[in-house]
């Protein structure tokens, strides 16, 4: 399979430097993957680059097949609702009149929260990614589901299942503005991300660059998400990047790198995705099988980081 991932590695890494260059930043984490999907899925139709003989459950150990389940939904329809999203996006940061109008009206953001200047929420609601794609969702429930009576229970299962998520995502939020603002104090002492990046270039500068990916593995480990984890520790990594005198770009590209990867190795990531393709119960054999990946990912992130430090 080696020929094929790296193919598709190479595809994928193409992909996200034109939609970064051509468009913007913005649109990398959705059209880099939409274009892969869609050449993956024309590679895997004429075997290009794979071998003759594959297996169909790599997963377990039973030999029983998974059986496709019937679906009459066109793979058009399928796509819909996430063709609708990039298209939103495009529209809502190309075409500026249209991005005016939404920056401007409906603005939700909090200014001088609890009275301090320097703590502010930006909520410009109808130019949220958030509210595109729940515009997105609407669309998707409009043209796919043919009768509310099939949809409810589904939400509701799906609705139930985020409880315990949302729980923990709002308290990783709260902790998250807690200590990136701890230097708002009587005392005057340093914040937390501050004194941490002291402590840690004081000692590990010379390395820091290779230690950088794990941390933000780490963070996604724990939260299942390279947003929180990166708001989380982006703070630290740029002041040692800092204190060390290495380019705070690299160091912060190798978190959100780290980040990203982490989430092959989060545990709810990795019950739901198992979950969605029916291979309940194989979540410690799927953990055992992408933590070694996970690791050695960090650890080329971390050499090819140090590498660019030396030039």
């Amino acid at each position: 399979m080696f020929p094929w991932t790296l193919f598709i590695g190479i595809i994928y890494s193409l992909s996200a430097l034109l939609v970064a260059f051509t468009l913007s930043y913005e649109f990398v984490s959705i059209l880099a993957p939409f274009i892969t999907i869609i050449i993956a899925i024309i590679s895997i139709k004429f075997k290009f680059l794979l071998p003759k003989s594959i297996f169909q459950n790599p997963w377990s150990t039973s030999t029983k097949e998974i059986k496709a389940s019937k679906n009459s939904m066109s793979l058009l329809t399928a796509w819909s609702p996430y063709i609708f999203v990039i298209l939103l996006l495009l529209a809502t940061r190309t075409i500026m009149p249209l991005k005016n109008f939404l920056v401007t009206n409906v603005n939700l953001s909090w200014k001088n929260i609890l009275g301090f200047s320097q703590i502010n929420s930006d909520w410009e609601f109808l130019y949220s990614p958030g509210t595109l794609l729940t515009l997105a969702v609407l669309f998707g429930l409009l043209i796919q589901v043919k009768s509310l009576k099939s949809f409810l229970p589904t939400a509701k299962k799906v609705i139930f299942s985020m409880k315990s998520t949302a729980i923990a995502l709002i308290v990783t939020l709260i902790m998250v503005q807690i200590f990136t603002n701890s230097e708002l104090n009587l005392a005057k002492l340093p914040s937390m991300p501050v004194f941490i990046a002291k402590v840690i270039s004081k000692y590990l500068s010379s390395i820091w660059i290779i230690i950088a990916p794990f941390l933000g593995q780490l963070g996604s480990f724990v939260t299942g998400s390279t947003t929180v984890s990166t708001l989380t520790f982006g703070q630290i990594q740029a002041d040692i990047a800092t204190n060390a005198g290495v380019q705070k770009e690299l160091v912060l590209a190798a978190q959100l790198i780290g980040a990203a990867a982490g989430n092959m190795i989060c545990v709810h990531n990795i019950v739901s995705v198992s979950s969605v393709v029916g291979l309940s119960g194989q979540e410690g054999n799927i953990l055992r099988k992408t933590v070694l990946p996970a690791l050695t990912y960090g650890l080329l992130v971390g050499i090819v980081g140090f590498i660019f430090t030396l030039i």
